[in-house]
């Protein structure tokens, strides 16, 4: 892809991008009462007038954002601040500090709920408003929130609880949303030690209480987990991808190219599926070609530039697949191990996944060189480097 073509790419969606911030800067506004309705139909039209306070925090963040990434227009940042000023006034439960659920169209409270976790979009919306105007009462004011909800995080004896003793169960949402909020607050500058112990210990509850691979193996697992996410960074979602080698793995069958029997029948086969399947083998594209949309490379000039992209995630990919194997010795017996063996496993399965998607698109562009060919000499050469690939991705 050239700069001018990329270039079309970014007018483009971007085009789109403000066009779906334009949607709602029209409809969503609530202009007698502040904040903003939530509930809209396809037309704009307002379904329900109740108002979701997670969401007045998120339409916060998104007008607020728009104007610092995308065009310093007035009318997003003035947007975002009488949506803050909704929140300010009537979201907030006085008695603790907290936010509500829900609220009627003019401020009155309806719901509340027992986790703290609507609070993180007001605090990722006095964050953003910090940015786009540099006023410093958004900063504290963020953090001042952010330190409630670190109070109930790390106190959770001060929430009711969910269930009782006889049934243990902690929410999985929680260090997520935490996270987020979290390497938000860095931005915030100063001193982020806070921040940094709070990511490591939602991390650490993850690997210990949601996937128990037990307290010695966990730092393994954590750091498997980082290599694979950056992997995934260079991971190109084609679409003869998607319904090829990533839907089935290693298992994906290399279709010789030239139709060298004298048949009228396609080269296409039926890919082994259960009964119980959604769509079966209709969702798996077994003769490997290029599938692009009208707006994509052709695959004779993508297939170059991923295959450098999959070979910096497979290397990636490979540095975490050794942390999951450091953790199997490291886990308890039971439970534990059984979590380690069955993590590493499925890293491998990714790992050879990898591998296939490599070896079968150099099939596909050798395929294609040797139906060039000039004389049979090239493409016996071409041939025997075709079969090394095959050999290649049997032994995967």
């Amino acid at each position: 892809m050239d700069r001018q073509e990329l270039t079309q790419y970014i007018e483009k969606y971007r085009k789109l991008l403000v066009e779906s911030v334009e949607w709602w800067q029209k409809y969503t506004p609530d202009t007698k009462h502040g904040g903003f309705y939530n509930y809209l139909g396809r037309d704009g039209k307002v379904l329900f007038t109740d108002k979701n306070v997670r969401q007045q925090g998120r339409l916060v963040l998104l007008f607020a954002r728009a104007y610092n990434e995308i065009e310093k227009r007035k009318e997003w940042l003035d947007l975002a601040l009488q949506g803050i000023k909704f929140i300010e006034e009537k979201c907030f439960d006085d008695r603790d500090g907290r936010t509500y659920y829900d609220v009627t169209e003019d401020g009155r409270p309806v719901r509340k709920r027992r986790y703290v976790v609507t609070e993180h979009y007001t605090v990722m919306a006095f964050i953003e408003l910090y940015k786009a105007t540099g006023d410093a009462q958004w900063k504290a004011k963020a953090e001042k929130l952010y330190k409630t909800i670190m109070m109930y995080y790390y106190n959770p004896e001060l929430l009711p609880p969910k269930f009782y003793p006889a049934r243990k169960v902690r929410a999985h949402n929680i260090p997520m949303i935490i996270s987020c909020t979290s390497i938000m607050m860095r931005q915030l500058g100063g001193d982020t030690s806070l921040y940094d112990k709070t990511i490591a210990t939602c991390f650490k509850e993850v690997s210990t209480t949601f996937r128990d691979y037990g307290k010695k193996a966990a730092p393994h697992i954590i750091k498997a987990w980082k290599e694979w996410s950056h992997a995934m960074d260079y991971y190109i979602a084609s679409n003869e991808d998607q319904y090829g080698p990533w839907r089935v793995g290693s298992a994906y069958p290399f279709i010789f190219q030239p139709n060298i029997s004298r048949t009228m029948l396609g080269k296409e086969i039926n890919f082994p599926t259960n009964p119980h399947a959604k769509n079966g083998y209709h969702i798996i594209k077994t003769f490997y070609s290029p599938y692009e949309n009208s707006e994509q490379s052709p695959g004779f000039l993508r297939y170059p530039q991923e295959l450098k992209s999959l070979e910096k995630m497979l290397a990636i990919w490979e540095n975490g697949l050794k942390e999951a194997r450091k953790a199997i010795p490291l886990a308890d017996d039971g439970r534990h191990r059984d979590e380690a063996e069955r993590l590493e496993a499925l890293g491998h399965f990714i790992r050879n996944a990898i591998i296939t998607t490599m070896n079968i698109k150099r099939w596909w562009l050798k395929n294609m060189q040797m139906l060039t060919s000039p004389d049979a000499k090239s493409a016996l050469k071409v041939l025997a480097e075709i079969r090394q690939i095959a050999l290649d991705e049997i032994e995967n």
